[in-house]
């Protein structure tokens, strides 16, 4: 082969070619035998806790969705002899409720680490909200019970979509659909009033005939601004006609909701002469301190470690100092002694057209620039919440809900199919279920006991208060003991 005169230029040129080839040539990284790496994919968000969305620390836009697609996942086998309603059922029940008219109510079983077990009775006011009393010991279930009265205590008005709630948490507790369904209002004679007993224990009349025209929301509205509700629970759970009364008590003839709690610092007391100089003070302070201890002692909490307060759903802690009829010192001086022979609360709106109770403007106080402004806005809206006595979320109270009031509610024995028989031998009166002899039937209903926590399941997931903090995740929940229920 001929040699190139100038060989030097040849493999100039060879690794200019060689350079150009390596440019052009897919990375090394590509040609291994090895594959490349697979394209990392976005994490998918997790579903958000139920218990942090009924606490108001998460906000989502579709609330049936959520909870009907995660109670539907928590559903247990249907075992025998317990009350179930289907979940379809379930659904087309809370939907067919979305509106003004609806008349949609719930009972929770609420097993609270500090208020203890308790049955929250929550009635649709509204579109979008309901009126909830707290029942100590659940519904009555026997006509013939030494114990057929209970105390329900007006809480806060809730989110309609509080209903669908079931869920469990440390700092509240777990909380189960008891029961679940319609109600109708079912009115009073008009001369019930005037010839009313002074006993709170007794309750039982005949409705008049219902009012025309009127839708059930409407209804317990007027019935509300009276003091006095009769009304019939068409549940899955409750038997068939369960009617109970519910009576607003003489004290607690008020229009005002409860003023602020008082918050008290931890003293310490330490021994010697510094204790013995506490005991010397001024008449005015001696005073104050006495008003301020006479109810129950309490526990001191901090401002900032009461999560029940916070919550959007369940009751906030009772305060211990503040009675259901708490006047502020402020107001005592333009405060009659006198107890007003009417309720001062009656109304003549409907829920249609919110009263006054709502139109609240937005708080501003005088705060130092150095505060956080998130926790200015944290007692804007317990302060919010504690002039409309409702939870944020879009809960109205168009019904003039007032936050700790007494009721007295009972079993409404003539209403719910029971009829009074003397027993000539003894001459005690007992309550039967009343005979129908048109078609050879009887009203009424077998005695029934709400029996708590270890006992009652929900009538949508089948499952028990445990269950429910098994599902949530929640371990070493302790519960206040000492609950019983009323069996006598």
């Amino acid at each position: 082969m001929k040699r190139s005169a100038f060989p030097e230029l040849e493999e100039v040129q060879a690794i200019k070619r060689q350079e150009k080839h390596i440019e052009n040539a897919a990375p090394a990284t590509l040609m291994r035998p090895v594959s490349p790496p697979t394209i990392a994919r976005k994490a998918s968000k997790p579903s958000p806790r139920l218990s942090a969305v009924e606490a108001g620390e998460l906000t989502v836009d579709d609330h049936f969705g959520l909870f009907s697609s995660k109670l539907l996942e928590a559903s247990r086998t249907v075992l025998p002899g317990t009350s179930r309603i289907s979940h379809g059922a379930w659904c087309e029940l809370y939907q067919r409720n979305l509106n003004p008219q609806g008349r949609h109510f719930v009972i929770h079983q609420h097993d609270h680490p500090v208020a203890g077990t308790h049955y929250d009775l929550r009635l649709q006011c509204n579109g979008t909200s309901s009126i909830s009393f707290a029942i100590m010991y659940g519904l009555p279930g026997d006509p013939n019970s030494r114990r057929l009265s209970r105390n329900a205590t007006e809480t806060r008005v809730h989110n309609l979509w509080n209903h669908l709630i079931e869920t469990a948490s440390h700092s509240t507790g777990s909380m189960l659909i008891w029961d679940t369904g319609e109600y109708s209002i079912l009115p009073y004679r008009e001369s019930e009033q005037a010839q009313k007993s002074s006993s709170d224990e007794s309750d039982d009349s005949e409705p008049i005939n219902p009012q025309h025209g009127l839708s059930e929301s409407q209804k317990l509205h007027d019935a509300f601004q009276q003091g006095r509700i009769r009304i019939r629970l068409h549940g899955t759970r409750l038997p068939h006609n369960y009617t109970v009364s519910l009576r607003l008590s003489k004290d607690d003839y008020r229009s005002e909701q409860p003023g602020p709690p008082r918050w008290r610092r931890r003293r310490r007391l330490s021994p010697g002469p510094a204790r013995r100089e506490t005991k010397q003070t001024s008449s005015s302070e001696s005073e104050s301190d006495a008003s301020a201890s006479s109810s129950a002692p309490f526990a001191v909490v901090k401002k900032d470690q009461l999560t029940s307060f916070r919550r959007t759903a369940s009751p906030p802690l009772r305060d211990h100092h503040t009675t259901a009829g708490h006047i502020s010192p402020s107001d005592h001086s333009s405060t009659s002694k006198k107890r007003p022979t009417k309720p001062a609360f009656l109304h003549t709106n409907h829920p249609s057209k919110p009263n006054s109770v709502n139109k609240v403007s937005n708080i501003t106080g005088a705060h130092s620039g150095n505060v956080n402004e998130n926790k200015d806005e944290d007692e804007d809206e317990l302060e919010t919440t504690r002039l409309t006595n409702t939870y944020p979320g879009g809960a109205t109270n168009t019904i003039s809900s007032i936050h700790q009031r007494r009721w007295f509610l009972t079993l409404d024995r003539h209403n719910s199919g029971f009829v009074s028989q003397l027993n000539q031998a003894t001459g005690l009166k007992r309550w039967v279920r009343r005979w129908r002899a048109d078609d050879d039937t009887r009203d009424g209903f077998e005695r029934f006991h709400v029996l708590g926590r270890d006992v009652e399941r929900s009538v949508v997931t089948g499952r028990l208060a445990r269950e429910i903090l098994s599902d949530e995740g929640v371990d070493g929940f302790v519960p206040r003991v000492g609950w019983r229920g009323v069996v006598e």
